[in-house]
């Protein structure tokens, strides 16, 4: 189940339909590293200009991908 943002700044839970796939990093070292692009997660609720000020993200979570992705056997 995910949490998501609605357009009136609240969350509301939203459960995911199909079968999902298990993540595994390769049994063998690979020849080749595959990259994924670890983009920064924003904080969906905090308002901001993105002009003026620091931008609205949410670190912890970023870091949380990020090993995910690394987990996955991926390179970022």
């Amino acid at each position: 189940m995910l949490t998501l943002p609605t357009t009136d700044n609240r969350l509301e839970p939203y459960r995911l339909t199909g079968e999902a796939l298990t993540p595994r990093a390769p049994r063998v070292p690979l020849t080749r590293t595959a990259f994924a692009a670890a983009h920064v997660v924003s904080d969906p609720l905090r308002e901001r200009d993105p002009w003026v000020g620091s931008p609205a993200v949410d670190w912890d979570n970023t870091l949380k991908f990020r090993h995910w992705l690394w987990d996955q056997g991926l390179g970022l």
